[in-house]
């Protein structure tokens, strides 16, 4: 009845009981709000759902990670709950279309997280549909064996099913099986490998709702589409690996995000200079973002990807009693002190 009753639901710590009913909340379309700051469930722990981790379409990026980062003031991480609910409460406009489309794309991400797996780490590959580098190909070729070999079941691919790099990576990855190809109703990729999906009216809709699926995006040449949708990924805080060798939008043209340029924090700056280096064997260059891609999916808790509406629930563990949870936590002190 708790999970069927609130709009928003507010999460602190947790274990497998505020992951249930913050699931349950979530999955019927609730707002949650997870402080995941705090750690237990409403950091992702005990199949928390992953969607919900996501920055919701009423908080701003930095409201957002004011919910994430532990060295935050306790008073800046609360004042951002206040502001997100308060947004929520205000409600969305809408009159405005460009709010509508934003909507109808959030709900099919969140249509399509169901189809993936909610606990799916999705890996999106962005290029171009022409080849400009000279051994661009062979790179792709490549990375797509060696990610296609990997053993996670989580971890799964997405293309756009275009021409060229998208379709050389569904071809050479593994038998197909881990590829989803996210196409425009009604459309065909003609690829032969992985499974066609579909979402969006037209190839403009595909692109946005693309750009806010996946949890990591692999980029390699390109032109301004790329950048387009590697910027929505990046400024949405999703993962960007750019092949920055193959030149085009990958090395920073076409206003592709700078910051996605930067050596993350999971990966190595050996590793981030194999993107770079033009010269480097395209092995070389394979097995970096191989190691790239696992080390996030080992490291980062499974992030803002794409922006579905959110739900919070403010719950103890369930081994102890709901006072422990405000009485042990500042930031639940501070937030039942305010209330």
């Amino acid at each position: 009845i708790f999970s069927s009753i609130g709009d928003i639901y507010i999460t602190v710590e947790g274990g497998p009981g505020v992951s249930q009913e913050a699931r349950a909340a979530y999955e019927r379309g609730a707002v949650v709000v997870p402080l995941m700051r705090t750690g237990g469930a409403s950091s992702g722990m005990f199949d928390f759902p992953p969607g919900a981790l996501e920055r919701s379409c009423f908080a701003t990026a930095k409201q957002w990670l004011l919910l994430k980062d532990t060295g935050a003031a306790v008073d800046a991480s609360v004042r951002a709950v206040e502001d997100i609910v308060m947004a929520c409460a205000a409600g969305k406009p809408e009159t405005s279309s460009e709010a509508q489309a934003k909507e109808r794309a959030e709900a099919e991400v969140r249509r399509l997280r169901c189809e993936l797996g909610y606990n799916s780490r999705i890996i999106c590959i962005l290029g171009g549909t022409e080849y400009k580098g000279d051994d661009s190909e062979a790179l792709v070729e490549n990375m797509a064996q060696k990610l296609g070999s990997l053993t996670d079941s989580k971890i799964k691919f997405v293309t756009g099913g275009m021409p060229g790099v998208q379709e050389t990576f569904a071809k050479h990855c593994g038998d197909g099986s881990r590829v989803w190809n996210l196409l425009p109703e009604g459309g065909s990729s003609g690829y032969g490998r992985g499974t066609d999906i579909h979402a969006g009216k037209n190839l403009e809709e595909r692109k946005i709702i693309f750009g806010l699926l996946g949890d990591v995006y692999i980029t390699v040449e390109g032109g301004p589409g790329v950048s387009q949708e590697a910027r929505a990924a990046y400024e949405r805080g999703a993962a960007v690996v750019p092949l920055i060798r193959t030149g085009g939008a990958s090395s920073g043209q076409f206003d592709f995000p700078p910051g996605a340029l930067e050596r993350p924090f999971f990966a190595t700056t050996e590793e981030w200079l194999l993107l770079k280096d033009k010269d480097a064997q395209v092995d070389k260059t394979a097995e970096a973002v191989v190691d790239i891609v696992t080390a996030w999916a080992g490291e980062r808790f499974y992030a803002a990807v794409a922006a579905p509406p959110a739900v919070v629930a403010m719950n103890a563990p369930e081994e102890a009693p709901a006072a422990s949870s405000s009485s042990t936590n500042p930031l639940g002190q501070r937030l039942l002190g305010s209330a």
